[in-house]
């Protein structure tokens, strides 16, 4: 019976524990008052050359030219 109980204590703890969780997380994410976003979004809208995505081609065999 101790189990039991023991169990359904672990259960009625766990969504509280979950949104607790959750609202911290949250509350993390926020920016912080004057804390402008105006840096990050030109610097996501404009990456640096560096940062940018790339790609590597590369080619199994020589089937290719350039008027293909």
């Amino acid at each position: 019976m101790h189990r039991e109980t023991q169990t359904a204590s672990h259960k009625s703890m766990k969504l509280p524990c979950c949104v607790l969780t959750l609202l911290t997380h949250a509350w993390i994410a926020l920016p912080l008052p004057g804390q402008g976003t105006d840096a990050l979004q030109s610097a996501f809208l404009d990456p640096a050359p560096e940062t940018r995505p790339g790609c590597y081609w590369y080619w199994i065999n020589d089937n290719i030219s350039k008027e293909a």
